[in-house]
């Protein structure tokens, strides 16, 4: 349980630096309101939640209570009628939800490390299985070499796997917006088509 709730506190601090650089390069642009709209909004209502399940008490429900109106009167605000800003407010007061999703995707750090350490487990068990004799040290060994160095292998690739796709969807996804025309070297580009009809 505690191997859990570190992993998810590392992927909350994770989130929260993404929605920080976020907020940085919106006050950096001059855009100051929408870092405000956008970010500070959302660490009031994720940290108040937080602390309403750590028993924050009224101060905890309050910025929550805050936060989420301010994030209901705002999230719509590029839409042009009122009825289009509040369900806008209310679709963008939904994403909670999302970081919900994301911060317990950091639970799979705690998923590879289970699965690598009962892997082991498992070899070390076939292992003491053996008995003794030359036969079972002979085996033994072989057992523990390619077991061992099998699972710290498919442990290690599952680890940069894992952390790449924490890190390009949870974090960049907070302030990384992309860019630039699409990579398409095998389309035909049939904008002026010439027919040879002189046969």
């Amino acid at each position: 349980m505690e191997v859990l709730i570190v992993s998810i506190a590392l992927g909350l601090i994770h989130i929260f630096t993404g929605l920080g650089v976020k907020a940085y390069e919106l006050i950096k642009s001059g855009h100051i309101l929408d870092a405000v709209y956008d970010v500070f909004f959302w660490y009031g209502l994720i940290i108040g939640l937080i602390w309403m399940l750590l028993g924050g008490g009224q101060a905890a429900k309050i910025i929550s209570a805050v936060s989420a109106v301010g994030l209901l009167l705002t999230q719509g605000r590029s839409n042009k009628t009122i009825m289009g800003k509040f369900f806008g407010g209310l679709y963008g007061l939904y994403g909670i939800t999302s970081y919900l999703g994301d911060a317990l995707s950091y639970s799979r750090l705690l998923a590879l490390g289970l699965a690598s350490g009962l892997i082991g487990w498992a070899f070390d068990l076939l292992i003491n299985m053996l008995g003794s004799g030359v036969a079972a040290i002979v085996g033994g060994t072989l057992i523990f070499l390619v077991g061992h160095t099998f699972n710290l292998l498919v442990g290690g690739l599952g680890t940069f796997v894992h952390t790449c796709r924490l890190e390009y969807l949870e974090f960049f996804g907070k302030f990384y917006q992309g860019g630039g025309k699409a990579f398409n070297p095998l389309k035909i580009n049939t904008k002026f088509i010439k027919l040879d009809t002189e046969k």
